[in-house]
């Protein structure tokens, strides 16, 4: 019997980690599915956002840290100021960055530094800059 490439074994196994069974009812839950990770990524991903995150949680966390840096209005960042609590209105972005750091800590290492690369390119945008420099 023809063995399968570890690719696959860990694609099947994403997919398991995909399916949650809850009162007898088997859901697929929503894992973010960033582009340009390995499937060994893919796979550490999913197990990071079934253990210790919430599902879809890292895609999240990304584009509302995209839309604070890149919106032309964002305000500066105040630790103190907690928003209304409400994830999807004003995320913590304390919390946001926590996030962002679990998963750029636990990814493989050529994931992780494409990942940190992404996130580099997207501060840039919040770097402040003399204006004749």
């Amino acid at each position: 019997m023809p063995r399968k490439h570890p690719a696959q074994v860990r694609a099947e196994s994403a997919a398991r980690l995909r399916m949650t069974k809850t009162n007898g009812h088997t859901t697929i839950s929503r894992i973010s599915n960033l582009p340009g990770l390995s499937p060994h990524g893919r796979l550490v991903l999913a197990r990071l956002e079934n253990t210790r995150l919430q599902p879809g949680q890292v895609l999240e966390a990304i584009q509302h840290w995209e839309r604070f840096v890149r919106d032309p209005a964002h305000r500066l960042y105040d630790p103190r100021y907690t928003g209304c609590g409400i994830w999807e209105c004003c995320p913590p972005m304390l919390e946001v960055q926590a996030i962002l750091h679990i998963v750029v800590r636990n990814l493989p290492r050529r994931d992780s530094c494409r990942l940190q690369a992404d996130l580099d390119r997207i501060n840039e945008c919040w770097r402040w800059r003399p204006p004749y420099a």
